[in-house]
């Protein structure tokens, strides 16, 4: 029987003795109900507003439902969205392609007599980080794909450059920012701008000091220009940029001959690094692909947006209980149910790529962004899950064992709670951990 417990408290108001009389007999008959609401009415989470659904796996049952219909900011659980339609689109085996184009042939000499153009793919992967996932903290040089680029470029016999080194981002439309974006979730990249061009996450610096550079294809395209000079290559020209602006076509390519290309590891090892560690650039890189592969022509982040929510809504999400402005989360105006995401990750454990998704989510206790979450309880390990965090936002939702899928809400907590709102969080997680037993 499906326990709904969302009538006995509406968001901090008292209901009358007539209503509340009923919910020990109610909460007698579920144990896992009565748990998680003594958590959910005690603090911090009473002065809250907070939504939880629980569904059974195998048979699409509401086991446990408080507010799950009610819109909460879902902060990096939007990342569930994007990912599941990367893989449903892209699937897991597909690589980000990057080129180093000209217009001919360099000349017997190893002149190029023109531009060089650095066309991007979306690859994301331009970093310090590993793939196959290791950590959450990038360890690498960012610049070792372009180092190798350029020493592909010699190996050619490439000597001189008498053009630009220009970075084409044209593949998507330039839109750096999203349009709900604000300046209160910057630092540690939260302010990356979007291009189809990414180094270092598009940013400079680490953890609080980090920065959104100013733009992503020059600033690729300027460090390309110092691998090559780094070859021993000359170059005449500056580094400079190609976009396009939204809604405005596909741009035909001005350079025909290619000189040096990279691929980058395959989606599902760029799929575990986004959900483990929450990136968002990696997020909005996914979402923007998977449109532009079913359009050949993405003419905007809102087109993106659009196909993702079709897609969703034909595999019985339903539309009217999610709306997203990107694909990562930052944006303060998303707006989705506990009852849309349960309906999500039932939808993925339909999906032939199942084991992928879940794979690349985070383990209790264990890795990602819930390494040190849940206090070491031995139970965590059955937790995969997806964490969410803004400025007065919590969220975590995923699966328990094989058995349940959950979804977990805290909005408009007061920062001093934040702590106290985690732990809280943790226990109903672990609540429905023991429930699988």
């Amino acid at each position: 029987m499906t326990t709904t417990l969302s009538v006995f408290r509406n968001c901090g108001r008292r209901l009358p003795l007539a209503v509340l009389w009923l919910a020990p007999a109610l909460l007698a008959q579920d144990p896992l109900a009565a748990r998680l609401q003594a958590v959910l009415s005690a603090p911090p989470l009473d002065r809250a507003i907070a939504g939880v659904r629980v569904v059974e796996i195998e048979t699409g049952r509401v086991v446990f439902d408080y507010h799950g219909t009610t819109g909460f900011t879902p902060a990096s659980n939007t990342k569930l969205f994007s990912g599941a339609f990367a893989l449903a689109k892209l699937g897991a085996a597909y690589r980000f392609q990057s080129s180093v184009r000209a217009a001919e042939e360099p000349d017997a000499a190893g002149v190029v007599r023109g531009d060089l153009t650095l066309v991007a793919g979306g690859d994301p992967t331009l970093s310090g980080r590993a793939y196959p996932f290791e950590s959450c903290h990038p360890s690498g040089d960012a610049g070792a794909a372009l180092h190798t680029l350029a020493a592909q470029l010699a190996s050619r016999g490439v000597t001189r450059v008498l053009g630009d080194v220009v970075g084409d981002d044209t593949r998507y439309p330039y839109e750096p920012y999203g349009s709900e974006w604000t300046v209160d979730d910057t630092g540690d990249g939260g302010e990356a701008p979007v291009s189809a061009w990414m180094i270092d996450d598009n940013v400079t610096g680490a953890g609080d000091d980090a920065r959104g550079v100013h733009d992503p294809a020059l600033t690729v395209a300027g460090r390309f220009r110092q691998a090559l000079l780094d070859q021993g290559i000359e170059v005449r020209g500056q580094a400079r940029t190609r976009h396009r602006q939204p809604n405005a076509p596909l741009l035909t390519p001005e350079t025909g001959v290619e000189l040096a290309s990279r691929a980058s590891p395959p989606l599902n090892q760029i799929l575990q690094a986004m959900e483990k560690c929450s990136i968002n650039l990696h997020a909005e890189s996914l979402l923007l692909e998977a449109a532009f592969q079913m359009h050949g022509d993405l003419m905007s982040r809102a087109q993106a947006l659009d196909e993702e929510k079709a897609f969703f809504a034909s595999r019985g999400v339903p539309p009217d209980q999610f709306e997203l402005h990107d694909g990562s989360g930052l944006a303060h105006a998303n707006l989705v149910t506990p009852a849309a995401v349960t309906a999500l990750l039932l939808a993925i454990q339909a999906a032939p790529w199942r084991d992928t998704f879940l794979a690349a989510l985070s383990v209790g206790g264990v890795d990602g962004t819930l390494e040190h979450r849940f206090g070491q309880d031995p139970l965590a390990g059955r937790i995969h899950a997806k964490t969410g965090t803004l400025r007065h936002v919590t969220a975590l939702s995923g699966y328990a064992g094989n058995r349940f899928a959950f979804s977990i809400f805290v909005n408009h907590f007061f920062p001093a709670d934040r702590a106290a709102v985690l732990k809280a969080v943790d226990t109903i997680a672990l609540e429905i951990v023991k429930a699988t037993e």
